[in-house]
């Protein structure tokens, strides 16, 4: 979580070994959490960019395109480091999304239900998941997911909002304003 600092680190792991490609990955993530995606562009270049056979950098320039607003781009990214790596929760999450923010459910399902196979404790999985839930119709079980989030959690900002949404929807809007 500490950018600066790990910036100074590998910055220092680079002068030591130019080609050490860990370094560059990390100094492209750093590059990227500091809003300066052309620098990370450069550096995911250099290792061997669209080309790579490295889950991680195809991951990051979904994020960048992401933040670039290209959601095509976005999308083809994260698919490739999913064809690399299919157990990459960070890129399934970021394209399940990508899939409910352009409401395609059955999609976004699918991506959330597979990270939750590999790590069944997920919470931004299952909240996301819950999500889809209400928007289907399955009240009972959505609202599961949100009270047990908020039993851990009782100011989680999704499970407030789903507990919401699903008060909307079986008409009980004092429960949704509350």
């Amino acid at each position: 979580g500490n950018v600066s600092y790990a910036e100074k680190s590998v910055m220092s792991a680079i002068k030591h070994d130019l080609k050490n490609k860990r370094s560059k990955l990390i100094l492209a993530k750093v590059n990227y959490f500091k809003d300066r995606t052309d620098i990370a562009k450069i550096l995911l270049n250099q290792l061997d960019g669209y080309e790579s056979k490295d889950a991680e950098v195809h991951l990051l320039y979904g994020l960048i395109a992401l933040k670039e607003n290209k959601p095509n781009d976005a999308m083809q990214a994260l698919k490739t480091s999913l064809s690399i790596d299919s157990e990459n929760l960070s890129a399934r999450m970021n394209l399940g999304v990508m899939h409910l923010k352009y409401r395609r459910l059955n999609e976004a399902s699918i991506e959330f239900e597979r990270v939750l196979k590999v790590d069944p404790q997920h919470s931004d999985a299952l909240l996301h998941l819950a999500l889809i839930k209400a928007n289907l119709g399955e009240h009972d079980k959505a609202k599961e997911i949100f009270e047990d989030t908020l039993d851990k959690d009782e100011k989680n900002p999704i499970a407030l909002f789903g507990l919401a949404v699903v008060a909307k929807a079986e008409d009980d809007l004092d429960e949704a304003v509350d």
